[in-house]
């Protein structure tokens, strides 16, 4: 054991100072103009597909508790909670497909999910909207997605520009 204690310390003390270069590389590494435009595609996508796993969780799990937040009612029927659990399960997909997406910056794939998350955002606010002026809908967190959702939105918006 106490073998095992030295080795373990030995290679600690070996990896740090890699660490640390890589560390120091990564830190004052001078990226292209190229490197940063890529990157840029892929944070919105990286924001979405945490903010729409936490949803999707939510819903997975408790329907009720999300809807609650959102629109000020708990669902009061199986059918919508089996229905808000679906909703959960594309957006778990969606999440998915947008952390993946940001693995491959520039790449055709990777613009496609953000026109399609430009899109879901501008959808979702509206329907978000729908609910509050049109159905009279009003939880603590409507409006906050509201404006989170036309954030994600601008923001593939400006990711898109100049491609």
């Amino acid at each position: 054991m106490a073998e095992t204690a030295e080795s373990a310390a030995g290679n600690r003390c070996l990896s740090e100072p890699l660490i640390k270069q890589f560390g120091l590389l990564w830190a004052n590494r001078k990226t292209s103009g190229l490197s940063r435009e890529l990157a840029r595609e892929s944070e919105p996508l990286r924001v979405t597909a945490v903010l729409e796993r936490a949803l999707a969780f939510a819903l997975l799990l408790r329907p009720s508790w999300p809807s609650e937040l959102l629109f000020g009612q708990t669902p009061q029927m199986a059918l919508t909670a089996i229905l808000g659990r679906f909703f959960g399960g594309a957006l778990l997909s969606l999440a998915i497909a947008c952390w993946w997406a940001g693995n491959e910056p520039g790449s055709p794939t990777t613009r496609d999910v953000v026109k399609t998350m430009l899109f879901y955002s501008g959808v979702a606010a509206a329907l978000l909207v729908y609910a509050r002026m049109g159905l009279a809908l009003a939880g603590m967190l409507l409006w906050p997605g509201v404006v989170v959702h036309g954030i994600l939105g601008a923001w593939c918006a400006a990711s898109l520009q100049g491609k």
